[in-house]
């Protein structure tokens, strides 16, 4: 039979146990450090998966320009004031004494437009769209859309826009979304930024 002598400090006396207490001390920390190593790696390993957010500036070419600014509007070149609103969709002109006139199966309309500067002119332009639009109260309106080109800050696009009674609003032309998206940035703090010079010949 296999005998197991296990010793007992308090026999071997004061130096006996001394030894006996710094060597259970190491054999802990031993043990301590072995349990924490998987725990290491696991962290170690989680950070490392972690994707990583690369931030990139992007330069735009775009012109910046003021949230009203002077516009030319052909054919007439007659120059207005725009309103640039991006959080509205379409775009409307100013437009009196409106005629619609039948050729054929196609539609015209003949209006006067009026610029800030005295000089008008009475334009005939094919009906592309005609736009319901609700009014205060409940009220339904039609108006006529056509297509007129228009410069902005050296940038030239033709756009369709509504015919409309503007004479209570402070702007000739409402130009929304559909005009400045991808040709212009809007900076709200500004205000006639530019000249509506693009040397455009507009024949349409």
């Amino acid at each position: 039979m296999r005998r197991v002598v296990i010793l007992q400090p308090f026999i071997l006396g004061p130096l006996a146990h001394l030894v006996f207490v710094v060597l259970c001390g190491l054999l802990t920390v031993a043990l301590a450090e072995t349990a924490a190593v998987p725990v290491k790696k696991k962290l170690q390993k989680k950070v490392a998966a972690e994707p990583k957010i690369i931030y990139q500036e992007v330069e735009t070419q775009k012109p910046i320009v003021g949230w009203v600014e002077k516009v030319t509007v052909q054919p007439g070149g007659v120059v207005m004031h725009a309103k640039l609103a991006p959080d509205i969709d379409s775009s409307s002109i100013h437009a009196t004494e409106v005629e619609v006139i039948e050729k054929g199966e196609r539609r015209f309309a003949r209006f006067t437009i009026e610029g800030r500067y005295g000089k008008k002119a009475t334009l005939e332009r094919e009906i592309v769209a005609i736009n319901k639009v609700k009014l205060p109260g409940g009220a339904k309106e039609e108006r006529y859309a056509v297509n007129l080109g228009i410069c902005l800050a050296g940038q030239f696009q033709e756009e369709q826009v509504s015919l409309t009674n503007r004479a209570e609003y402070e702007h000739e032309v409402l130009l929304g979304r559909s005009y400045l998206a991808g040709l212009v940035v809007v900076d709200p703090s500004k205000i006639f930024t530019s000249a509506p010079d693009c040397n455009q010949n507009y024949e349409n």
